[in-house]
């Protein structure tokens, strides 16, 4: 932030894509995060938390300053002492808890868009993206493939659906679709809320029931629930996910279950009192930057009337509205273990501090221009340090007309983030990267290096689970003081000078990438499903610092099996935690595993890669526990040049539980 000048940053959630078109963009978007980390002049960090739920602003200015104000509820405030930015974020996230865990498969290529037409129309660029050889892991449907926009149906055009999925299934792929909450009032889903007692988001009292809406519908005619327009063709009712009772929830989770079974006139729209002695919570003496910077518009524009009750009628929609993404998140990721039986992964573009317990997050519906490209970096790292590090932005823009270049760097970038999805609008062409065979290629590149390091994300994101680290990191042009590697085909294992560096990062080849010297990168050989990948042998890159160890670790588990109690030391799961060293003598690598289950079988570990080794070793000389081993030298090889060694051998070294330790040691000649 530009703390030379005064400005005001309103948060209250509201549905709106980011701006990054304009100088400066102070509008609020879709989630609130009271949350700031402060770097000093010294480089030591420290961070505050102010925990309200209700329309709220902050004013940065000169000095520098802060200023805050909110507009109802309490202020619960939280510092976090430091000294450095991981230890911010991590003593942070122990406060509002820690991400969960996503199910291996979604850290997969993902692509969507809105505006299939038709099943076939998906199946069509799905295949097409297949055959292209595009590493593709979830489809998604949007909201398209509902009737009418109606939560839990099919429309006709989409008939055929649920035994697409199985053939997805049978391919290793798995199926993402996306819900909206609000539900409307003349179908059975909404009537099987109303038998299951349920909670609505309500009117306060029996006199503020706008009737000539509300008696067009049976099931809400006698009842409070305010009814909204969102989606579908005819009025709304909104689940009150923050329900004192598990009602609702049981709800929500049964109509998942019954996903299958479809039922079958204008809307009216809500009016909210903007006057008289209901006005109070539509017009506070002070609404917030929120409302001041839209001519025209009320707390309650876009959403529902601020007077509404939730928490079955003990609490204001005016305090809770900017929970309401964090409670139907919470709700849907305790539904999915119950229909499915298996861990998945919620995306949410609303969120709140704590949401990353329960899900992951797209930085909303962005545009196709270089800008957007730019500022999703900044939304990458920004959620991270929100405690939300399964993020990411829509690949080659949502709205407005991507171009192939665009779309190429985007895949390039987009490739990197922990969550990984191609995105766009209705009424757009298509931009899915089949479309343009430079695309294609780059896309295959990029994600093709991302699936050969699968293991290392998904390691990242076990430890963000259970330690509350962050789970990315970005290098620019600018290589601070230590050692670096490049990753390039063209330029593999060089080292890079400490300053700036030209780098190039031509359009068909891998986006330039490089690895610090001191660490250990698990990885497996790539397919175009995480399914088949997760199946083939581990590998190590081991990157060598002058006079210091290296280290890092591999988390594996069952993928997408359940985590008992949502308690990740219970998990079955097996961590390694690796070291290498070396000296003029030789090199040891050793493992041990800190967490093991026999419950887990890993494949072994057949692969080492070393980058910076200094001398050719003796190959006949590598011992793994004090016995002799036999190499594959077809695979195992050592370039001078580069300081490249790489030692190989079918079923290397066993991962299994039972094994707890391993030293592999070798000499120099």
């Amino acid at each position: 932030h530009n703390l030379d000048r005064y400005t005001t940053w309103p948060m209250f959630a509201r549905d709106i894509g980011p701006d990054s078109g304009s100088a400066l963009s102070t509008q609020n978007l879709y989630g609130v995060h009271p949350f700031y980390m402060c770097i000093e002049a010294d480089g030591k960090a420290h961070g505050v938390f102010i925990l309200n739920s209700n329309a709220q602003e902050v004013v940065t200015g000169p000095g520098p300053h802060l200023q805050y104000r909110t507009i109802g509820g309490r202020i619960d405030m939280a510092f976090f002492p430091g000294p450095t930015p991981e230890e911010v974020v991590n003593q942070y996230l122990q406060h509002i808890g820690f991400p969960f865990l996503p199910a291996y498969w979604a850290l997969g290529y993902q692509l969507c868009r809105w505006g299939y037409g038709s099943l076939d129309a998906m199946k069509t660029v799905i295949s097409r993206n297949q055959a292209a050889g595009i590493p593709l892991d979830v489809p998604y449907a949007d909201i398209d493939y509902m009737n009418h926009y109606e939560d839990f149906t099919e429309g006709d055009n989409w008939s055929g659906f649920p035994a697409y999925t199985q053939q997805l299934h049978a391919q290793g792929l798995h199926l993402i679709v996306i819900f909206d909450p609000a539900v409307e009032v003349d179908y059975a889903s909404f009537q099987r809320g109303i038998t299951a007692d349920a909670s609505f988001i309500e009117w306060a009292r029996d006199d503020q029931v706008p009737h000539s809406i509300q008696d067009q519908y049976p099931m809400a005619k006698n009842t409070r629930v305010m009814l909204g327009n969102v989606w579908p063709e005819r009025n709304t009712a909104f689940p009150d996910f923050l329900d004192t009772k598990s009602n609702t929830n049981d709800w929500w989770a049964g109509e998942f279950a019954q996903f299958h079974k479809t039922e079958q006139l204008a809307s009216a729209k809500l009016s909210c009192p903007i006057s008289g002695p209901d006005s109070t919570l539509e017009r506070p003496p002070y609404p917030t930057q929120a409302v001041y910077q839209r001519d025209g518009e009320y707390l309650f524009s876009k959403t529902l009337c601020m007077l509404g009750k939730t928490a079955r009628r003990s609490r204001n929609f005016y305090d809770t509205k900017n929970l309401y993404g964090w409670s139907e998140a919470r709700a849907t990721y305790q539904a999915i273990p119950q229909v499915t039986g298996k861990r998945s992964a919620v995306i949410s573009r609303s969120t709140f501090p704590s949401s990353g317990r329960y899900g992951g997050h797209w930085l909303g519906d962005n545009t196709a221009r270089w800008e957007d490209l730019q500022t999703s970096v900044i939304g990458v790292m920004e959620f991270n340090m929100f405690g939300i590090p399964y993020v990411g932005s829509d690949i080659c823009g949502f709205n407005g007309v991507s171009n192939e270049e665009l779309c190429l760097r985007w895949h390039q970038f987009g490739a990197f983030s922990p969550f990984s999805r191609d995105h766009n609008s209705e009424g757009m062409p298509d931009q899915d990267p089949a479309v343009w065979p430079s695309v294609a290629t780059a896309a295959k590149i990029a994600l093709g290096f991302r699936y050969y390091y699968l293991p290392y994300l998904y390691s990242l994101h076990y430890n963000a689970a259970r330690y509350g680290h962050t789970g990315q990191s970005t290098v620019h042009a600018y290589f601070p003081s230590d050692t670096w590697y490049s990753l390039q085909p063209e330029t593999y294992g060089q080292k890079m000078f400490a300053g700036f560096n030209d780098v190039n990062a031509p359009l068909s080849s891998l986006t330039p990438v490089f690895v610090r010297g001191g660490f250990i990168l698990p990885r497996q050989a790539a397919n175009t499903t995480t399914t088949a990948s997760r199946l083939n042998p581990f590998e190590v890159l081991i990157t060598v610092k002058t006079n210091a160890a290296s280290s890092g670790d591999l988390y594996y588990d069952g993928g997408d099996d359940l985590i008992p109690n949502d308690d990740i030391e219970q998990h079955p799961r097996v961590h390694w935690q690796f070291s290498f060293t070396s000296s003029i003598v030789g090199g040891v690598f050793s493992g041990s595993c800190e967490t093991c289950s026999t419950a887990v079988k890993p494949p072994t570990l057949d692969t080492i890669e070393i980058l910076g080794y200094p001398s050719a070793p003796n190959f006949s000389g590598f011992k793994l526990d004090g016995s002799s081993v036999t190499l594959d030298m077809s695979k195992s090889s050592y370039e001078a040049s580069t300081q490249k060694l790489i030692v190989s051998s079918k079923n290397f070294i066993s991962l299994m539980a039972l094994k707890k330790k391993f030293t592999l040691s070798f000499s120099n000649n």
